[in-house]
């Protein structure tokens, strides 16, 4: 295909992917909407969903590994080995779920007491969305690696009407309160599961093919292990806050904090539809052009969205506020949402940075990764004692994480360059 060919397919499923993820936003923002009727408790679901990410960053190593093999499968005795792998995912991953819930069992109590959660029954139905949410991976890969973006992008979609429906019904109709927040939700991701898993049957039904389990996890361990450290920057600061500050926070406070966490990450979720496309590109194409531009087309359009999408909230910060938390939120929560948008912008640009060097499978960097990951992680338990404190523990690591993972992406490039320039001459 010609570059200009390549070009107009990569904008145009970028486009969908984009709208998908701005229409599923859209709704996640009606969500939201109902959430913050509840006043202060909507901290609580914030939270609950800051803590399904973290536990639930296996499913980034998953899908990623997924969309990898799929990318591939382009005999029948690939796409027998996909469906094998497929069927013994759903399978270890129940019964590690299993084994989770049993240990949430055993400490129910001093989780319940731990994040001051109102009923045992939040703790259940959170358990039930970890499953659905380390299950979706498996579907949710084979469409990305087989670039079938319109039931890819049809899930991301559904993520957020489905959420939106089936949360406000939980809410208002069934009177559920905060636990019908999770309930709603977690119809939501069952509905997307049902989706992507229906459009893959026709997959999975292949027989014949072995798992090579050891190449399968040599891709998803250091693929969770790296994504992952893209979660814990953006998502850690909810648990530290609602552990350290929660009882010392008013109910505008805890309004206006979590209405600011919100609206800093809607970049970095606009950012990952453009991703998605980018991945299986990259990794179909590791010494092909068009691995190398779905990566220039991917941060150059990640640096022009961040960007004037901070510079906008940043000179009307009340508008998205008042949106969501309406006149709830306290007058300090709006230097909250520059702070936050500004703080996750580079954190944005290290998506796209970080998801290409782990589709090019430059799994050594993983290390250096992990070591910011911790470090912010320390470093918010050391410096929680304010809001704006742990905001910017949260902004100074996104940008040093932007930096390293920019400088490593940097040496690939010229390694690469290195490698094809002598390959050439030896030729």
């Amino acid at each position: 295909m010609s570059n200009s060919g390549s070009r107009a397919t990569f904008f145009r499923q970028s486009g969908w992917m984009a709208f998908a993820a701005m229409g599923g936003g859209v709704f996640n923002l009606l969500a939201s909407l109902v959430v913050f009727k509840m006043g202060a408790e909507v901290n609580a679901f914030d939270t609950a969903l800051a803590a399904l990410a973290i536990l639930s960053m296996p499913a980034l190593g998953i899908q990623t590994a997924f969309a990898a093999q799929a990318a591939v499968a382009d005999s029948q005795d690939q796409t027998n080995a996909l469906a094998a792998t497929m069927r013994s995912a759903y399978l270890w991953i129940g019964m590690g779920w299993l084994v989770i819930a049993g240990l949430c069992f055993a400490f129910s109590n001093h989780l319940v007491q731990l994040y001051n959660l109102n009923s045992p029954a939040v703790l259940w139905v959170f358990l039930a969305m970890v499953l659905v949410t380390l299950w979706s991976p498996i579907p949710n890969g084979v469409l990305q690696g087989r670039q079938d973006f319109l039931w890819f992008g049809a899930g991301t979609l559904l993520n957020g009407a489905g959420r939106f429906a089936a949360l406000a019904a939980a809410v208002h109709v069934f009177k559920l309160g905060s636990l019908g927040t999770l309930v709603g939700a977690l119809a939501g991701s069952l509905a997307v599961l049902l989706l992507v898993a229906g459009r893959t049957l026709g997959i999975i039904r292949h027989r014949g093919g072995k798992t090579d389990w050891r190449l399968f996890l040599r891709r998803a361990v250091p693929l969770t292990l790296g994504l992952g450290t893209l979660v814990l920057l953006m998502q850690a600061d909810a648990l530290i806050v609602r552990e350290k500050l929660q009882s010392q926070m008013t109910d505008a406070e805890t309004v206006g904090y979590t209405a600011a966490r919100r609206i800093g990450q809607v970049l970095v979720f606009v950012v990952g539809a453009v991703v998605a496309v980018m991945y299986p590109k990259v990794a179909r194409g590791l010494k092909t052009s068009e691995g190398g531009d779905a990566l220039k087309l991917t941060v150059g359009l990640t640096a022009v969205i961040s960007v004037i999408g901070a510079v906008i909230t940043s000179v009307i910060p009340q508008f998205p506020l008042r949106i969501l938390a309406g006149s709830t939120a306290s007058p300090e929560s709006a230097r909250l949402v520059v702070a936050y948008v500004w703080a996750l912008a580079p954190l944005a640009i290290s998506n796209v940075l970080v998801w290409n060097l782990m589709a090019r499978e430059r799994f050594k960097t993983v290390p250096v990764l992990m070591l910011i990951a911790g470090g912010c992680w320390f470093a918010l338990r050391a410096y929680s004692d304010r809001l704006m404190a742990v905001v910017t523990v949260v902004g100074v690591f996104s940008t040093l994480m932007m930096v390293v993972s920019g400088v490593l992406t940097l040496l690939d490039y010229r390694k690469n360059r290195a490698t094809s320039a002598t390959a050439a001459v030896n030729a």
